[in-house]
């Protein structure tokens, strides 16, 4: 098909490819989505930036009409036109200097003096009806076809269709109406709302439905007696949220009803009721506020017995975060942040499980006021802060640091052949109830720039300078202790790098040693829970320890050893460690097994040879290799639509006890369908901590689960549960949960 002169007589007509006609000729007009070359219709469209007049463009190309031509201002006609399947069209009449056109297509038939307006284009088996003066349609498959992909999600196609409508600038309605999201399939869409009535009002943007249903593949599922959401084109509304039914043996069956409340462009908030079936509730509520230089979260929550008012059927949780973003003297960026984390019980959080992005840990609550500024080559950060740990096994409950301040600073250029930098710490913290340590510490570290001799033979050196200053107090006593220190630390570090070209494959070989000394022994240190593994052992403060250093002299051997293809994407690769000294050291950590003359040895495998199959495995055995006393092994395999992976992890002997083994295992039978499991054995205590097995259909606009969980947990008042739970997750809106089958 091509495209002929559809309007004989225009002075200048188009090029090669365009219609040929100027837009200027017929006044206004909000041209295609797409931007041309001569106007960016689409920045018009999305800034709403409606001028009285929009220039001619003669680069409107005939692929151009595929897209959406919409607007949203009563001087302005929108239309649709698809360049494959339409057959004509032509300049029906103007009004005024608005341009009204006919579109005769495959699927579409408008005649008569017909006025489409508003951010919809109406497709299907339309059929005019006298002059539309009421501007009405009807037919079998009347469809308005929102311009936007709902909630940004490409994979919809949002659409409302019914057996009749009438609009206007302000509202469209439909009779018998129908609204999804959901792609257009031969059988009927996975989800849809049904409603004897549905309007879309334009100027509030939203779409309000009277007597719906929502149907799940035709079976009506929940009963809406008025139900609305926004449009597709809003990208913030207020409303309620699709409700969520729960279930659980530990706080038994609820009813979520969130509501949506936009408070200004740029504060909102969600509120979450919570209602239990044993006369228990539950409000939890979500404020977010973003401005410029400053971005604020807070959540909180608050559980009550309607049955009894006694302080302890209240319980609550308080989160709170502030992070404000603003201009100082000294550094390049400097930032401000508040953060608060409260709770009323211990359980509190495993049990009721409250939603929210502020929750890192169910076990730890950490409030902190930090500030930090940084540039270039240094930083500065500077914070008070507190812990409280919620779990049984804690030594102690609360911890305290005022103030915290943490300097670090990379020197440029200097007559050295090699970098220094600077380190420094000041702190204060109170902890085991009565204690308190106060500590300045500075590290300066310099690194030589690595060298190679005629042979190919590698060197460099490191130079450790810390000072200490160490004052502990002990209350219940009046006893304190000062201890002031100048440590030093030097390691030199010499390797021979291999290479071995192959056809397909090169392999690399690099033999390592590395030669320390200190003259100073820090005592004290054998309980130091610290542990040696292939990431730390060739670092210069290996133990992490802040106020003390790995006394004596001792010698690192080392191995590595990767297998590449061509492209150096690395297959196979195999690192071993070993340190060995001259005597044991009574007084470095037994678990880092640093206090012997040797130690054990610290390896680590990597194998990613195939692409179905890769494995982790971090090991450290004794000097014999007798006896394996840590191993850490990550694998996961990929078969067809088959995917599984397991986690490893067993301590023994003075490395320490833990045990377990995790799995999770998938298996997919189409796009669609699919099976999983996970599961979790604690070796250490003999038993399964968790059983999960979750059947799941999901599409592009629906998510049905059935899942199976079985937990052993139990801490105070949380006892071991077991559910069955049907979910059904409705794309784009929210998530329906069945009741649990409790046993």
């Amino acid at each position: 098909m091509t495209w002929t002169g559809l309007f004989p007589g225009n002075p200048k007509g188009g090029v090669e490819g365009s219609l040929p006609f100027r837009f200027e000729n017929f006044g206004t007009f909000a041209g295609p989505q797409n931007s041309s070359t001569n106007y960016d219709y689409d920045k018009m469209s999305i800034e709403g930036t409606w001028p009285e007049s929009v220039p001619g463009d003669y680069a409107f190309k005939n692929v151009d009409l595929g897209a959406y031509l919409y607007n949203n201002e009563t001087n302005y006609v929108g239309f649709h036109c698809d360049g494959v399947s339409t057959a004509q069209m032509y300049l029906q009449h103007s009004a005024g200097n608005i341009p009204i056109f006919n579109v005769l297509a495959d699927v579409t038939n408008v005649t008569g003096n017909v006025n489409v307006v508003g951010n919809i284009t109406a497709t299907g088996d339309i059929k005019a009806i006298g002059d539309l003066k009421n501007e009405e349609f009807h037919g079998k498959d009347l469809k308005l076809k929102f311009n936007q992909s709902m909630f940004n999600n490409p994979e919809n196609e949002p659409r409302l269709y019914g057996n009749k409508i009438s609009s206007d600038k302000n509202f469209s309605k439909i009779s018998k109406g129908i609204f999804t999201t959901c792609k257009k399939r031969e059988k009927c869409p996975p989800w849809k709302i049904r409603a004897e009535e549905v309007e879309h009002d334009k100027n509030k943007k939203i779409i309000n439905y009277k007597k719906a249903w929502l149907e799940i593949y035709d079976k009506p599922v929940v009963y809406f007696p008025k139900f609305f959401h926004p449009d597709p084109t809003v990208k913030r509304q207020s409303g309620f949220l699709i409700p969520s039914l729960n279930d659980s043996g530990n706080t038994g069956a609820s009813l979520n009803l969130p509501y949506f409340k936009v408070l200004d462009i740029n504060k909102d908030l969600t509120i979450q009721p919570r209602i239990f079936t044993n006369n228990n509730l539950m409000l939890q509520s979500e404020y977010r506020q973003v401005e410029k230089n400053l971005n604020h979260i807070m959540d909180v929550g608050m559980f009550t017995s309607m049955l009894n008012n006694n302080e302890e059927s209240t319980k609550s949780h308080f989160f709170s975060n502030t992070l404000i973003d603003f201009d100082s003297t000294f550094f390049e960026t400097s930032d401000l942040e508040i953060n608060i984390e409260q709770v009323t019980n211990d359980t509190y959080l495993k049990k009721f499980k409250p939603k929210s992005s502020l929750i890192e840990s169910e076990n730890l609550m950490h409030s902190f006021f930090r500030y930090y500024g940084s540039e270039q080559n240094s930083s500065l950060e500077v914070s008070v802060e507190s812990y409280e740990d919620l779990t049984k096994n804690s030594s102690d409950r609360y911890e305290y640091i005022y103030p915290n301040v943490e300097f670090n600073k990379e020197f440029g250029e200097t007559n050295l052949p090699g970098s220094i930098s600077l380190n420094s710490s000041l702190f204060q913290k109170q902890f085991d109830t009565n204690k308190t340590k106060q500590s300045l510490i500075t590290d300066i570290i310099y690194t030589s720039d690595t060298s190679f001799n005629d042979i190919g033979l590698s060197n460099d050196f490191k130079l450790l300078f810390k000072n200490p200053n160490i004052r502990e107090k002990t209350g219940s006593k009046n006893q304190s202790s000062t201890n002031t220190k100048l440590l030093t630390k030097l390691m030199y570090t010499m390797s021979y790098p291999l290479k071995k070209e192959g056809e397909f494959y090169n392999s690399f070989l690099k033999p390592k040693l590395s030669l320390r000394y200190s003259p100073n022994n820090t005592k004290n240190l054998s309980n130091e829970d610290r542990r040696l593994d292939i990431s730390n052992i060739s670092s210069i403060n290996r133990l992490g320890i802040s106020d003390g250093v790995e006394g004596g002299q001792s010698i690192t051997t080392g191995l590595e050893y990767s297998f590449r293809d061509k492209i150096g994407e690395e297959k196979i690769s195999l690192n071993l460690s070993q340190v060995l000294r001259d005597k044991a050291n009574p007084d470095l950590p037994k678990n880092s097994t640093l206090n012997n003359k040797y130690s054990d040895i610290i390896g680590s495998v990597k194998f990613n040879l195939f692409d179905n199959l890769n494995f982790d495995y971090d090991f450290i055995a004794d000097n014999n290799f007798n006896k394996i006393n840590y191993n850490l092994l990550n694998a996961t395999l990929t078969v067809n639509n088959f995917i599984t992976s397991f986690q490893y992890l067993e301590e023994r002997a003075y490395i320490g006890t833990k045990s377990y083994i995790k799995n999770q295992t998938k298996y997919s039978f189409d796009d669609s369908n699919s099976i999983s499991f996970s599961t979790r054995e604690n070796r250490e205590l003999e038993m399964t901590e968790f059983y999960n097995l979750v059947y799941q259909y999901e599409n592009d606009c629906l998510k049905a689960a059935i899942e199976y969980n079985k937990s052993f947990y139990s801490d105070d008042d949380i006892k071991p549960e077991e559910e069955l739970l049907f979910t059904l997750t409705i794309v784009p809106f929210s998530k329906i949960s069945s009741t649990n089958i409790n046993k």
